[in-house]
């Protein structure tokens, strides 16, 4: 399938399982190809149009001549490398029912031996799926043989053949959902005017023959697949219903009339399209499904294989372009580390100009910045001492000349002071917290200590 198809089918898929409501509706073309010995037919359709078409094929043609045939009639219809649905005819396939006693649930090995003992030919030679109903699963078989090289020369032509069903058991699906009658026979019309019965119990086939549109072949194979049913009542019969004989105005229904169905009026290449889309979209397994086993996907991503690599490229392609642009980002941060270095080393030149210049001009600053916090001010240098000086002058300045203070010690340097002293009133001590405020400082709590004449201080 199609790489924007598929993304689109399983998300459809996703939140029709979230939400348990139909998914939304979208476009999507639905190709179903009818394989036949002297002519395939295709049935598309997109934007709720239906469109046929019939491919000759040549006598004693090889499977590869055969799926380049279909592949250009596909391109014809705008056909984009989707997966397909591949109906076989009822001819191809042989169907049976088994008991299922003594069998474990979903054991189909089992069920495909048992299967095996009414069909003339080996389980190695066929693949075959069942449709369960209480104790009895009836089953239909394709011999791999018909099958598996037209499958494989489809594959190799670009054909995605995502489902393989009987085209019978397609078409019955449609009827089984409009039918008033759990128990019943159905008959189908189907290929090269043939009829397909089938005996359904409780909504389900349980039987199948392929019939002759011949009155005499119709009226034994009824009583014959009659005989599968349980009875309803001591004169109670089974009622017949034939369905999709109005989608086919050109079949002869000479044939019913002696059975005396009742008529299902369902264009069955129309709703057996919608059967397909569903099936190809995820929304509804087919009852039958021959996609397993021999002919089992061999490649299961091959329909999701261009947009998995296209993902892996725009992956591949968005690291490179992010590695490229770290890249460069990083050259960008060395030339301005190196730029920054170069500042540095021309500023310690100029700070000391007899100096030479350390391989880490920045670690040398440091450390000599805290070799002299470390030491204290009394081990600063003349030049560091004379702000000492200036703190001294802007704080003694900052007092009022009304204030009547007594400083016993003082002690400066070029961040900090200490003055222990005495003074008259709170007012005193006031303006000397606000003259050193003023200076710049952060003045603590002072420690006042009171006297009876003396406020003593210490800040």
């Amino acid at each position: 399938m199609r790489a924007s198809v598929d993304s689109v089918s399983i998300t459809q898929k996703f939140f029709h399982h979230l939400t348990r409501r139909p998914p939304f509706r979208m476009t999507i073309p639905t190709f179903i190809l009818y394989p036949a010995d002297r002519s395939w037919r295709i049935s598309s359709s997109s934007a709720g149009k239906r469109v046929d078409i019939d491919v000759p094929v040549p006598d004693a043609a090889a499977p590869a001549q055969i799926a380049s045939a279909i592949r250009r009639a596909l391109q014809s219809q705008s056909y984009r490398g989707q997966g397909i649905l591949l109906a076989l005819p009822s001819a191809w396939c042989h169907a049976a029912t088994v008991s299922t006693d003594g069998i474990p649930k979903e054991d189909r090995a089992a069920l495909v031996f048992r299967l095996e003992e009414q069909l003339p030919i080996p389980a190695e030679s066929f693949t075959a799926d069942f449709s369960i109903h209480a104790a009895r699963a009836f089953g239909v078989a394709v011999p791999n043989d018909r099958i598996s090289l037209l499958v494989q020369a489809l594959e190799s032509a670009g054909i995605g053949v995502q489902s393989i069903v009987p085209a019978a058991i397609l078409a019955i699906d449609v009827c089984l959902a409009r039918l008033q009658s759990p128990t019943a026979l159905l008959v189908l019309p189907d290929a090269e005017n043939h009829l397909s019965l089938f005996a359904i119990e409780q909504g389900v086939p349980i039987a199948w023959a392929l019939v002759e549109n011949d009155p005499a072949q119709l009226d034994l194979h009824t009583q014959l697949l009659a005989a599968e049913l349980p009875a309803t009542g001591p004169n109670a019969a089974a009622p017949v219903i034939a369905c999709g004989f109005a989608g086919d105005p050109d079949f002869d229904t000479t044939a019913l009339s002696s059975i005396q169905a009742q008529d299902l009026e369902i264009n069955l290449p129309a709703h057996s399209l919608e059967q397909a889309a569903q099936i190809l979209t995820g929304r509804r397994a087919a009852r039958i499904e021959f996609r397993r086993g021999a002919l089992a996907i061999g490649d299961p991503l091959r329909l999701h294989r261009r947009a998995l690599n296209g993902s892996l490229a725009a992956a591949a392609l968005f690291f490179l372009i992010a590695a490229g642009v770290f890249i460069y980002r990083s050259i960008q941060y060395d030339h301005l580390a190196q730029s920054y270095e170069t500042k540095l080393a021309n500023e310690f030149r100029a700070q000391f100009p007899n100096w030479p210049v350390p391989p880490n001009v920045r670690a040398i600053v440091r450390s000599e910045y805290q070799k002299l916090t470390a030491a204290g001010s009394s081990t600063l240098p003349l030049e560091a001492r004379q702000s000492a000086l200036r703190l001294m002058r802007d704080v003694l300045s900052g007092l009022p000349a009304t204030a009547n203070l007594t400083l016993d010690r003082m002690t400066f340097n070029d961040t900090s002071m200490e003055i222990q002293g005495h003074c008259r009133s709170r007012e005193d001590l006031n303006a000397l917290i606000a003259s050193c405020r003023t200076a710049g400082l952060d003045v603590p709590l002072p420690q006042v200590r009171t006297s009876a004449d003396t406020a003593a201080d210490k800040g």
